[in-house]
């Protein structure tokens, strides 16, 4: 009995342990926003610099795309990744171009 109700609580924690972890919130201080664990379909984290605040997000692959391209379109710089707490407000990095994240090529 007790090994089920262990395999249970494992199986209870697992899908939280899995899940990625992204920074969220509207933040106009610079600071990044509180980590968040995703919905299970929330595979990537968003990133918005706009011109006095920044915008973190969990979103699913396609939804992160989407408002990638419209951010750039309309001249943010954004960019969507999937590990955890990969969306950090620091946007510059040698070697790294704005909007673009190895793990999707």
């Amino acid at each position: 009995m007790k090994l089920v109700l262990l395999c249970l609580l494992l199986a209870a924690l697992l899908p939280s342990a899995t899940a990625l972890k992204c920074f969220t919130g509207y933040n106009v201080a610079g600071d990044d926003g509180t980590a968040t664990t995703c919905q299970e379909d929330e595979t990537h984290c968003l990133f918005i610099r706009l011109q006095y605040s920044m915008i973190q997000e969990c979103k699913t692959k396609q939804k992160c795309m989407e408002v990638l391209k419209e951010a750039k379109t309309i001249g943010y710089r954004a960019r969507c990744c999937s590990k955890d707490l990969c969306n950090k407000g620091l946007i510059r990095k040698k070697g790294y171009r704005l909007g673009q994240d190895s793990s999707l090529q």
